[in-house]
């Protein structure tokens, strides 16, 4: 989660230091990008959400014990987080749950599904899959978001991953990945050099 001037990594649970190779400038590139899940993933992915701002770490602890909570109902005491843009939970699709119908349609390979988070399902990446979501492609991101996603790495062990992203280097703003530096690395990457400012 990002709030314009700090950025916080959590893995289950836990907060965790950010990779030193971060380079996270939000908003600095046109909104021409779709949203991408899945680009040369090998493995699970379920309950990816993304809202317009930053989760609080009440929230993120939330969405931890029960990857399906509403944050709305989420008490800290707190005010609500009512920017849900958008959740995909695939249980054997991939429409927008949030009610913004930002629909997910593969552009590369078939997906398939497997048992995911709590008994449901999961959006199953072979390498090859890849979902593009077009409606984000004229979205303004604003200096604050957050993506919450699960993920579940079954190979592809030395290769650069994406999970979660509006475009890869020059052609995006910000993404969330796995490195292929450390055989079996289960650390999630964020950013990386993928924005470069406007003028």
């Amino acid at each position: 989660t990002y709030d314009g001037a700090t950025m916080q990594y959590w893995q289950d649970g836990i907060p965790q230091p950010v990779p030193r190779d971060t380079g996270v400038k939000m908003g600095m590139l046109p909104p021409t990008a779709a949203v991408t899940i899945g680009d040369k993933f090998v493995g699970l992915i379920d309950g990816v959400r993304i809202y317009k701002e930053a989760l609080a770490p009440y929230q993120i602890m939330a969405l931890y014990n029960a990857p399906n909570v509403d944050l709305s109902t989420v008490v800290k005491p707190a005010p609500m987080c009512s920017g849900l843009e958008a959740d995909y939970s695939f249980e054997g699709d991939a429409f927008d749950a949030s009610g913004n119908y930002r629909q997910a349609r593969s552009d590369k390979g078939t997906l398939m599904y497997r048992p995911g988070l709590n008994g449901g399902k999961a959006a199953f990446f072979n390498g090859q899959t890849r979902l593009k979501i077009d409606a984000f492609k004229k979205f303004v991101w604003s200096d604050k978001f957050s993506v919450s996603l699960w993920y579940s790495r079954t190979g592809g062990w030395k290769s650069y991953q994406g999970l979660v992203n509006n475009g890869f280097f020059k052609q995006g703003s910000w993404e969330v990945r796995l490195s292929g530096d450390t055989p079996k690395a289960e650390a999630a990457q964020i950013g990386r050099a993928s924005c470069r400012e406007r003028v």
